[in-house]
């Protein structure tokens, strides 16, 4: 178990307060009473993750005001207040890992990462065809399903395509096999996490799937299949941004792309936080556009 000194607080939410017995309170100003609580749920980090983080950002030249929770950044972008008030479950699905936030009743009521994401499916092809994780990751990408059995079960793939080195084949089914062992074993934790906190096949918002690993063909069907519920890939929500160019609006619709919209999407809500008589600054804009346009170099 970890000491105080390796954990970081992150952020506290208030999920709500208590005065005497009556709860769901979401804000006891003016209320009168002899006992007043709050529950919250607060969000820690591995200390010197945290501190690598920062560290990472000022030897680039730049300069961290507050470091966020990816999910909660993804939340903000893909998740709309509906969705939070019908209950959601973002699963946010990166290369080593992926991070959940649930939402009920319009409140964060749970967070969590699992040690598992897009990362671990390229390793199980790469030992199941018996080839590098760059050629892996390739036909992952080109030829992954995450339904086995949306896949041709007799075509057959040369894998010397991918990779030069080998003689061999393997059909499209057997791949989306190995895709989908390892997806479902993705979706089971998540389920496990839903049922700890009693929500598992209760959402009624469903699942927004996002991050790269997302993309994956077939992973929508196979997660309301495995959790039960209705599944969808987030879009962010853009309409704050002016992106006149179809491209650049592109790129920024890419679930990969979540956490950083989500990012300056909430860096922009402190703006106005902190200066309410303001509207978001001209810059703000152009930071988006800056960003989004390294990716089309």
């Amino acid at each position: 178990m970890l000491s105080d000194r390796q954990q970081h607080i992150l952020r506290a939410l208030i999920q709500e307060y208590i005065v005497d017995e009556a709860q769901h309170i979401t804000d006891p100003t003016g209320m009168m009473g002899n006992r007043l609580e709050v529950r919250s749920l607060i969000i820690e980090g591995f200390t010197p993750a945290f501190k690598d983080a920062i560290r990472c950002a000022e030897v680039c030249g730049g300069g961290v005001r507050e470091v966020m929770f990816s999910p909660l950044a993804a939340s903000r972008a893909a998740l709309s207040k509906a969705q939070r008030e019908l209950g959601v479950c973002l699963v946010d699905i990166g290369a080593g890992t992926c991070g959940i936030a649930v939402y009920d009743e319009g409140k964060l009521a749970h967070t969590a990462i699992l040690p598992m994401g897009s990362g671990h499916v390229t390793n199980d092809l790469a030992i199941g065809l018996r080839t590098t994780p760059e050629a892996a990751e390739h036909i992952k990408r080109t030829l992954g399903l995450a339904l086995a059995r949306e896949a041709p079960a007799r075509e057959t793939v040369e894998l010397r395509k991918f990779d030069p080195t080998l003689r061999t084949s393997a059909t499209r089914r057997f791949i989306a096999e190995v895709i989908e062992d390892r997806c479902v074993e993705l979706f089971s934790l998540v389920h496990h996490e839903l049922t700890e906190i009693g929500l598992g096949g209760k959402l009624s918002g469903g699942v927004v799937l996002a991050g790269g690993g997302s993309k994956l063909p077939g992973l929508v069907s196979l997660a309301r299949q495995e959790l039960k519920v209705a599944a969808q890939v987030g879009m962010p929500l853009l309409t704050e941004f002016d992106l006149p160019d179809p491209e650049l609006a592109h790129i920024a619709e890419d679930p990969e792309m979540m956490t950083v919209i989500g990012l300056l999407l909430s860096a922009g809500d402190s703006f106005k936080t902190e200066r309410p008589a303001r509207q978001t600054p001209y810059w703000f804009s152009s930071i988006f556009k800056s960003i989004f346009k390294h990716f089309m170099t």
